[in-house]
């Protein structure tokens, strides 16, 4: 009977490589993208509106509100030590809107700030009272009648 060559060499190989490739897509899902690169997204829906604030555990105070408009994301990024050097705010915050369909934030519209050290920033999450309609799908306003009609009888 003929001997059977061993395929686990070259299907290990294969199986490293596609999974290689299907691991470097740079889908970034809500939260956390499961990796240690410091940035989050947050969408926001018609039944989940979203709002995060960062906040300066040092004192307490409220650096920045994002209210993050329906059928959008938030993409936040943090850069250490691209900040203020010897100052209280050390790092940068790199922030964008982008569709909430879209799967990669683009490269323009971002927006930067400084901020404290990672030690002492936090960033919360709150959602607002749903359901909350899109801008381009609210109503139109009611036109309302003259005030100087004369009365029907």
């Amino acid at each position: 009977m003929p001997r059977l060559r061993p395929l686990s060499k070259p299907l290990a190989a294969a199986t490293t490589l596609a999974l290689t490739l299907v691991g470097g897509c740079g889908y970034l899902s809500p939260g956390n993208p499961m990796a240690s690169n410091n940035e989050f997204n947050y969408p926001s829906t018609a039944t989940m509106p979203q709002t995060v604030v960062l906040r300066d555990l040092r004192t307490d105070q409220v650096l920045y509100t994002w209210e993050i408009p329906v059928d959008q994301k938030l993409h936040v990024r943090f850069h250490e030590g691209k900040g203020d050097p010897g100052s209280a705010t050390p790092d940068q915050c790199v922030w964008l809107f982008y569709p909430i369909t879209r799967w990669n934030p683009p490269l323009e519209d971002r927006h930067t700030f400084n901020v404290p050290p990672a030690s002492a920033c936090r960033l919360d999450l709150f959602t607002r009272p749903s359901p909350e309609l899109p801008a381009d799908m609210k109503p139109a306003e009611i036109p309302q009648p003259p005030a100087d009609l004369p009365p029907i009888k």
